[in-house]
């Protein structure tokens, strides 16, 4: 399958059952509004009340890419059903796994290159200032983001085997990643990887900006391209692991 062919294919798939689509838009969209609320409230003692509702709603998201990930490489041509929400959920779960045990280390240097650029001399009135030419921060953000990029290109695969294989260990288990991305091609991943990169950065940057805006671009974001953008890349993503089958 040329890569052309997947991502026409992947732009078509969300509107493959629009009822489906629909529904993990108001998934999105109802786990964003409590972490919305969590941000505002976060004074209340009942914040709590607010966050765990948040992160349910983001397990059964992630364990529905899962699923769609699993039918894409399984060559159907439709959304996903949404049913054993129990098992979507634990699937939600084991991805948030996956990329805790795949990110741990980036994210600690990223962590570690912010503390670093804060400039202590600068802060007045309790505001945080940076300074990102400072040397040793540069080092530590760029060697977290490198890591970063790295390892994502493994993890979508990953990912992927484990959809398939519906084993945890499929997602850690290194030399098998690494043969299927050489019988994909490693030129022919390493595009995929770069146009779903910027799918991923471009979800990233619509979130930001349109979290500072009004509520009705949240929802405008939660319900309909958030979704979209990952629908797109889940079947983008089982598409080109199928080609290693």
């Amino acid at each position: 399958m040329e890569i052309s062919d997947i991502f026409k294919d992947a732009l078509k798939f969300p509107a493959s059952n629009w009822k489906r689509f629909f529904i993990l838009g108001i998934i999105t969209l109802t786990g964003s509004l409590f972490a919305v609320s969590n941000v505002y409230f976060r004074s209340n003692p009942y914040t709590i009340l607010m966050i765990l509702p948040a992160y349910l709603l983001i397990f059964l998201e992630m364990g529905y890419t899962l699923r769609t990930i699993k039918v894409s490489i399984n060559e159907e041509d439709e959304l996903p059903a949404f049913n054993k929400w129990i098992r979507m959920f634990i699937d939600g779960l084991k991805v948030f796994l996956i990329s805790l045990i795949y990110y741990i280390i980036p994210t600690l240097f990223l962590i570690a290159g912010m503390i670093l650029a804060i400039d202590f001399s600068a802060i007045t009135t309790g505001k945080i200032h940076y300074n990102f030419l400072n040397p040793l921060a540069l080092i530590f953000l760029s060697i977290g983001s490198l890591l970063y990029v790295l390892l994502t290109f493994f993890f979508q695969i990953g990912l992927a085997n484990m959809a398939y294989k519906e084993k945890l260990e499929a997602a850690l288990s290194f030399g098998e990643i690494k043969r299927i991305i050489r019988d994909i091609g490693w030129k022919k991943y390493l595009v995929v990887f770069i146009i779903l990169l910027i799918i991923s950065g471009a979800s990233s940057v619509f979130g930001y900006f349109l979290n500072q805006m009004p509520i009705y671009w949240l929802i405008v974001f939660s319900i309909l391209i958030s979704p979209y953008l990952a629908l797109i890349r889940s079947r983008a993503l089982g598409l080109v692991y199928k080609e290693a089958l």
